[in-house]
């Protein structure tokens, strides 16, 4: 039988409403609810830090119910903004202005899709801990959207930075590296991962099974698109018959014979470029009080990027005439979308190449206006 009278407390602002037969009674029970919660989000809130509530709700809500590579975002969500933001305050304690400080901070240097990612884990996390009584403030509703920095622009190589880097790749011990993405399409983080027995020399095939990650750890790539097999073209497989190796060796190592991670792959990728501008002619020097050579005249390589080399991969399959859907497999896509906006732009030879055919077609209609 439903209650008659019913009786609304607030406890740090959220709403409890309690029932009894009379008045009196539910009143009673009302404030003996108040006690109970107040005594009880006293007891878990006391102890309950942010870093510890986080890895709580990794293995609550995702471990198990989303696929490892996610988890394994999540985690690094957390280790690389959260915790060292907040992480040792108690979850009591956070406001929404503690969230939106970590993503202003990350939308300067960060995509609007990666801070995006790091709002909806901060959501997550506070919404659950909402729910679960752990703070009585619903942060969430205070979190502001922002839209970090614009997507970087790739683009294919020019004639004349492939030809420097086909120079410099032949010494450079970052060479295959960007051969292996140049011919291959491969990711940087597939690169790093790739070993011996994923490549079949015979077949001339490389097997793209593994990536690592931003975390530094080796796992399956970022989507099921991502594991493919590409075909090693005569150029790679030339390059690649001069290594010796054993089957489980990394087929790319740094510049101290280990395995890529991410720091490693960007300084390899700096002293990739500053070869290619000594190639193209520019001059080191160590300027007057200054510990560190620069180079002179003016850079000829600036706004290459590694990632360039990949996008130069999909342009060199529609330059071949190999059909959208294929070249989406081979780049390792979800969706073809991305393949057609993103990495096939019409390059000269595709447009030469459109010119002549459209003539041919058009030539019985030539004179007749």
């Amino acid at each position: 039988m439903p209650s008659k009278h019913r009786v609304k407390i607030t406890v740090d602002g959220k709403a409890y409403w309690v029932g009894g037969k009379t008045e009196k009674e539910a009143r009673k029970r009302a404030e003996a609810k108040r006690a109970k919660l107040e005594d009880g989000a006293r007891t878990i809130r006391k102890n309950m830090l942010v870093k510890d509530w986080a890895e709580e709700w990794v293995k609550t809500y995702k471990e198990g119910v989303i696929n490892d590579n996610n988890v394994r975002d999540y985690r690094s969500i957390i280790k690389i903004y959260i915790n060292p933001a907040i992480g040792h305050m108690r979850v009591q304690d956070v406001r929404s202005h503690d969230i939106n400080k970590i993503l202003q901070e990350a939308a300067e240097t960060k995509s609007s899709a990666h801070v995006k990612r790091i709002r909806e884990t901060c959501n997550q996390i506070f919404r659950e801990a909402y729910n679960s009584d752990l703070t009585l403030v619903d942060v969430e509703k205070g979190v502001k959207r922002y839209k970090g920095t614009p997507p970087t622009q790739r683009r294919a190589i020019t004639p004349r930075e492939r030809e420097l880097t086909l120079k410099v790749a032949k010494t450079h011990f970052g060479g295959l590296f960007v051969l292996i993405m140049l011919y291959a399409g491969l990711r940087p983080g597939e690169v790093a991962a790739l070993k011996w027995n994923h490549v079949d020399m015979e077949k001339r095939i490389i097997y793209v099974k593994d990536a690592v990650k931003t975390t530094g750890e080796v796992g399956e790539p970022k989507s099921d698109a991502g594991v493919r097999a590409v075909p090693i073209s005569l150029p790679l497989y030339n390059r690649l018959m001069r290594e010796n190796h054993g089957p489980f060796d990394f087929v790319c190592t740094d510049a101290n014979g280990k395995q890529f991670s991410k720091d490693s792959i960007r300084r390899m990728w700096q002293s990739f470029k500053k070869e290619m501008n000594i190639a193209a002619g520019c001059k080191t020097m160590k300027p007057k009080y200054s510990k560190h050579l620069v180079l002179v005249p003016p850079l000829v390589v600036t706004d290459l990027v590694l990632y360039d080399y990949r996008h130069t991969f999909g342009s060199d399959c529609q330059d071949a005439g190999i059909a959208l859907n294929v070249t989406r497999e081979l780049m390792g896509h979800v969706d073809i979308r991305t393949t057609a906006l993103t990495y096939t732009h019409l390059s000269n030879i595709a447009f030469d190449e459109a010119a002549d055919k459209l003539d041919s077609l058009h030539e019985k209609d030539n004179g007749k206006e």
